[in-house]
This record gives C-alpha cells, sequence and structure tokens, in this order.
C-alpha cells in the first residue's frame, strides 16, 4: 500500500494505516518527528520525509521500522551532522535499512563523531547520500565509522566541497560506487583512488575553471589518478567549461583502467583528436582504450570526430554539430569495427559520407533521427546485421528507385525496421510507387501510421488514415495515368497526322529542294534562269515510247529543226544516282516536253520528272511555265491530275494526230513552244 501525504501543510507525522509500505511526508512543514512516531507502521518499506524543517531527530524516533529498507531525509537545512541533529544510536532500529539520503541539509562540516556514532549502527546500508564538507582532514568527512558499513557499495555526494588524497576514501574500501556531481575542490592528489575497483565513478560539475592554467594541472592529475584504479564506468559531465578539445594523454590515461563506459556530456567539446602538447595544433586520431566498448558524448559542440575504435560497441553522437564534418567524413580510421549501435541524432545533417559505416559488419542499430536528411544517400547494403534505422523527424518525401532496391535486398535477408515517423511524405502520383512500397513491406514500416502525407494543395491528411490515403491515390493515380496515356497517344497522332499532312502537301516541294541542294554542293549547276543552258529541253517519256522518241522525236528536233535534246537513255552520267541524274537535267533545260501515256501516268520516274519540272518552274525559272504536255492518247479528264488539268487550260499541251498532215503541223508547233522564250 502506497501513502502519499506530501504537500499537505503537514507540522506533525500523521496517523497512517498499519499495512502501509511506501509512505511519502515530503514537502511539508514538520519540524519534530516524536519518539515512536512510526512504531506500528512494522510493514513500512520506504519513508520520505525530505524537505520539511526538521532540526533534530531524537533516538527513538524510528523506533519499530524494522522493515525500513529506504530512508530519504534530505533537503532539511536546519539538520546538521553532528550530535545535536542527528542523536547517537538514532539509526540502529533500522537493521534492514540499505538506502540512506540525508543529502543537501546544513553546509556545516560533520562532527569528528557523526559517523561513529549516528551511521555506523547502519550494518545493512549498501547505499547513502551525504554531503561532503570538510576542509583539511579529509577523514573527518568520511569517518572511522563507516568502517562498520561492510555492505556499503554506492556513495552519493550532495554538497560537495573538500580536497580529495589518499585518506578521501579509505575508511570504504568496498565501494563500487562513487557518484560526485557538482564537486568543488582546491586540491586533488594522486592516490585518491588509488587500487580502488569501481563499477561506477561519476565525476560530474568537478567545478574547475578548466581555462585557469592551474585548474588544468588539476584536472591532468586528476585523469592521471584515474589511471590507478579500475573503473568499470566513468561519467565525466560538465568538467571540462570552455575547454574545446580533451587533453592529449585523456585516452590514453585511461588505457590501464579497464574502463567499459565512458560519458562526456553536457560540455563544450568541439573536436575529439589528440594533440601532440596542450598547445600544439597538429592533430592526431584518437585511440580509445582498447577495454573500451561504449562511448557517449552528447550535448557538447562537436565539428570534429574521427577516431580509432576498433573495439567500441556503442557510440553516441547525439545533440551535436557534425552534420558538415559526416557529409565528406568517416568518424573512425578503422576499416574494421565491431560497432553494433550509432547515434548520431540531432547533428544537423542533411547528407552523410556515402561509405560512413563501411567496416560495421556487426552493426545492428543507426540512429539518424532529427537531422535533415531527404533519402538514404549513405551505403548500408552491407549490414546484413542491421535491425533498427531510425531516420524520424528528418526531411523524408521518399525514397528513390535505387534506395528501394537497397533495402528490398535487406529486407530479403533481415527483420529491419525503419522508423519513419514525424517525416512529410508527398502524396503525389510520382510518389506513388514509394507509398505503396512502404504498404506492401509494412512490417518493416512498424511506425508508418505517425507519418504525414502532404497532398499538392498543401493539406495533409489525418496519420491514422495511411492505408485508406495510399489506396485512395493509388486509385486516383491510375485514372489519371490512363488518362494521360490516351491524351498523349492522341496528341501525337494528331501530330503524326499533321506533320505526315504537310509532307505529303509539299513532297516534291521538299524532294526539290533536297535535290536542287544536293546537286549545288556537287555540281557546279548556274542559277542564273536568263542564263545560257546546255540543253533545249528535255524529253520525259516512259520506255514504251522508245521507238518514237528515237525515231521521230531526235531526228525531226535535232536533225531538221537544230534543237538540242536531253535524253535519259543517251545524256544521263552514269554512276550518277536516277534521281539526281533528273533534276540536274532538267535545271539545265530551257524547256521539259513530257510524253503523255498510260504508261507515262503509271510511271514513278516519269511523275518524278513531271513534279520535278513543275517545282523547277515555280522556284528556279520564277513561276515562268517551262513545262509542256504532248497527249499521246487520249484520256478523260478523270484520268488526269489536277496538276495535269490546270496546264491544259493554260493551253500548255498538244495533241499527237498520228497522220501526215496532222504531223507536219504537230511538229511545227512543238519546236515553236521549245524555241518560246528563248
Amino acid at each position: 500500500m502506497h501513502c502519499n501525504c506530501s504537500f499537505r501543510g503537514f507540522r506533525y507525522i500523521p496517523v497512517i494505516n498499519i499495512q502501509v509500505k511506501f509512505l511519502y511526508l515530503s514537502n511539508n512543514e514538520i519540524q519534530i518527528i516524536q519518539n515512536s512516531s512510526f512504531e506500528i507502521l512494522r510493514n513500512l518499506e520506504e519513508l520520505d520525509i525530505s524537505s520539511n524543517k526538521l532540526n533534530y531527530l531524537d533516538k527513538d524516533a524510528f523506533i519499530g521500522l524494522i522493515a525500513l529498507r529506504k530512508l530519504v531525509i534530505g533537503n532539511n537545512y536546519e539538520l546538521t551532522y553532528s550530535i545535536r541533529s542527528f542523536a547517537t544510536s538514532l539509526f540502529k532500529p533500522l537493521i534492514s535499512l540499505e538506502y540512506l539520503d540525508i543529502t543537501h541539509n546544513s553546509r556545516t562540516a560533520m562532527d569528528v563523531n557523526f559517523s561513529k556514532n549516528v551511521l555506523s549502527d547502519l550494518v545493512a546500508l549498501n547505499s547513502i547520500g551525504i554531503d561532503l564538507i570538510g576542509e583539511h582532514d579529509t577523514t573527518l568527512v568520511i569517518g572511522e565509522g563507516f568502517l562498520s558499513l561492510t555492505k556499503l557499495r554506492t556513495f552519493i555526494a550532495g554538497y560537495c566541497d573538500i580536497s580529495f588524497d589518499n585518506k578521501t576514501f579509505i575508511n570504504v574500501p568496498y565501494l563500487e560506487v562513487i557518484e560526485l556531481e557538482d564537486c568543488s575542490f582546491e586540491m586533488y592528489s594522486i592516490g585518491t583512488l588509488r587500487k580502488k575497483k569501481l563499477r561506477f565513478l561519476s565525476f560530474g560539475g568537478s567545478g574547475l575553471d578548466i581555462l585557469i592554467e592551474d585548474n588544468v594541472h588539476k584536472f591532468m592529475i586528476m585523469i592521471e589518478d584515474f589511471g590507478t584504479a579500475y573503473i568499470e564506468t566513468l561519467l565525466l559531465t560538465t568538467n571540462f567549461g570552455m575547454l574545446q578539445c580533451l587533453p592529449s594523454d585523456f585516452f590514453l590515461r585511461l588505457n590501464g583502467t579497464g574502463i567499459r563506459h565512458l560519458i562526456l556530456n553536457e560540455n563544450s567539446l568541439h573536436e575529439v583528436t589528440i594533440r601532440k602538447s596542450y598547445k600544439d595544433p597538429i592533430r592526431y586520431n584518437s585511440i580509445l582504450p582498447v577495454t573500451l566498448r561504449h562511448l557517449e558524448i552528447k550535448n557538447n559542440v562537436l565539428q570534429t570526430f574521427k577516431v580509432s575504435m576498433p573495439h567500441l560497441s556503442r557510440l553516441n553522437l547525439e545533440r551535436n554539430n557534425l552534420g558538415y564534418f559526416l557529409k565528406y567524413n568517416r568518424y573512425s580510421v578503422t576499416d574494421t569495427l565491431n560497432l553494433t549501435d550509432i547515434n548520431l541524432s540531432s547533428n544537423k545533417i542533411d547528407r552523410l559520407h556515402a561509405s560512413i559505416f563501411h567496416g560495421h559488419t556487426h552493426l545492428e542499430n543507426i540512429n539518424v533521427s532529427n537531422n535533415y536528411l531527404t533519402d538514404i544517400s549513405f551505403n548500408i547494403s552491407h549490414l546484413i546485421w542491421l535491425k533498427t534505422l531510425d531516420m524520424s523527424s528528418n526531411r523524408i518525401e521518399g525514397f528513390d528507385e535505387t534506395t528501394m532496391k537497397t533495402l528490398n535486398h535487406l529486407f530479403e535477408n533481415s527483420n529491419l525496421q525503419i522508423d519513419l515517423s514525424n517525416n512529410t511524405l508527398h502524396c503525389n502520383c510520382q510518389n506513388v510507387p514509394f507509398l505503396l512500397w512502404i504498404f506492401e513491406r509494412n512490417t518493416h514500416f512498424p511506425l508508418r501510421n505517425s507519418m504525414s502525407c502532404e497532398f499538392s494543395n498543401g493539406s495533409t491528411n489525418l496519420r491514422s488514415q495511411f492505408k485508406r490515403t495510399v489506396m485512395q491515390l493509388k486509385k486516383e493515380c491510375t485514372s489519371y495515368t490512363a488518362l494521360e496515356i490516351c491524351l498523349s497517344i492522341a496528341i501525337m497522332g494528331l501530330l503524326i497526322t499533321v506533320f505526315g499532312g504537310l509532307v505529303y502537301k509539299y513532297r516534291w516541294r521538299l524532294r526539290y529542294i533536297y535535290y536542287m541542294t544536293r546537286s549545288k554542293y556537287k555540281r557546279n549547276i548556274p542559277d542564273d534562269i536568263d542564263g545560257n543552258y546546255k540543253y533545249d529541253a528535255f524529253i520525259s517519256y516512259s520506255d514504251n515510247e522508245r521507238n518514237f522518241i528515237f525515231k521521230e522525236c531526235i531526228p525531226i528536233l535535232e536533225g531538221q529543226k537544230h534543237i538540242k535534246l536531253c535524253i535519259h537513255q543517251r545524256d544521263f552520267l552514269p554512276g550518277e544516282d536516277i534521281t539526281q541524274n533528273i533534276t540536274n537535267s532538267i535545271h539545265e533545260s530551257r524547256k521539259i516536253i513530257c510524253i503523255i501515256t498510260r504508261g507515262f501516268l503509271d510511271s514513278f520516274y516519269c511523275m518524278f520528272e513531271f513534279n520535278m519540272a513543275r517545282m523547277e518552274s515555280i522556284y528556279s525559272r520564277g513561276g515562268r511555265n517551262i513545262l509542256f504536255l504532248v497527249f499521246f492518247e487520249q484520256f478523260r479528264h478523270q484520268d488526269l491530275s489536277l496538276v495535269m488539268l490546270e496546264l491544259i487550260q493554260k493551253d500548255s499541251y498538244i495533241e499527237y494526230p498520228n497522220d501526215e498532215q496532222g504531223n507536219a503541223i504537230f511538229w511545227k508547233k512543238l519546236g515553236e513552244a521549245i524555241n518560246k522564250g528563248q
């Protein structure tokens, strides 16, 4: 049964139920504990009467408390360590007492007989909290009465203002834990801790201004003295004042202590490296004690940390300023490490060196929370024993595909747990693969419902609705994707259609420009339309009309009328591409005569010659008509193209009569058409 009577304004001990085991009477106004006040409380195990106004305790004050294990009488400012405040044999009834706290009472020095007459009866005492106030003889502070306390293992100092020497702890040879918080001392001598075997030593707040040279000397003596004892855990918080670096041989002094845990929190350290001497700016890598397994340097201002740590298991660098350093450097100079836990939280990290965890074959827990990380830029693919990766309270919006592939590989071989709580993910279609990946790998993201999801409009969904949000977003984005694909196909089809239509519409113009450009660079062809042409006329015909060309056309026009013709079977340059031959010949001829037959209309090259001639007239001859049609057969209008019908309307044609009288007129008109505009 617990009975809490704190902050009730009591001036006397109230009547308490006999069954109570835990009684709290702190922060009242009790001045006197009357004799036998607790006599009936034979079951009471814990009593707290701290922060009252006690100034005297009678020898029968605690009679009857045979089961009491813990007694707290601290913060009673009028109690002194003397027979006047603590009666002789006051604690004798407390045969089961294991813990006594009488710290932060009067700041007067301890009477010479206090420990012998008052404390020596506590034969079962395991832990004591007491003020250490003394002047020169430190044996008066922890007097001979402590020799009776053979079970005493823990010593906790309240007020602490003494000088430490080889006599300070001589009467407590069995101590395993010493907590000396906020100690001020004028002197510290080597031998204070000599040959002591301590599980825990706390020397927080040494009270030294470390920048004063004399105090630096005292501090170095204290560190040297640590090397004379066995210390499993050493806590040195708020010890270094404004000192930015550890003393040069700090770790060296601890190497023989068997130290396993070192805690340097709440200091002002800027770097942890070893210097050649205190004033030497040349830095050397720190070599940690080989027995050290746990190093904690929280709440400093570290900007540089690089040590040799082949045997260290746990490293805690929380709440420092290592962000810039760790972006380009590793914190260890050792290639192979035994680290299982690393804490780099609250270090203003936006990116970690890619190989920062190389060699960490045994790493199980990584904490990089409360930083500015946006992704996993560091390599963890080899960390097959990794159990937890804490990336909470960063700036993660999503992981890229490479990161997800790396983590998938780790998931196959381990039960890695990743904490992304208090990150604001992006809820958009681009991030759907990442959100679905988290949902599918939900066993590896136990706190996924603690992640926020921000939409494009700035709104944020409720964290508890993560699953529903992802499913809804997937559905919406799927429909958007289908719509985007359809629109893309439609737009692409429209562009292809428009482009194809333009190419088809201007196909002959494009061909003509291509061949003329090519011809310009391959052959020197004059561009002057009024210049002299190599041929008077280029004759375009199909192979079916070869006899007509060679038996009638050439003998009459060239033999009788002296018109120079270009005939492809005769005048084309051998080895030249046929399309290039056609374009060059048309460009070098004053007129182009097309012998229109059904074979002509069906021939690709004949139509090519016809259209190249049209382009020549438009783009090289200033729009002058150089094309003349000779209809060798009868055609219906619907058999001819619109372009040919346009030329017919301009009277740029003649029909072949195929009779003797008509033929004479035909050749006369054809010759005039060729020579027209000469």
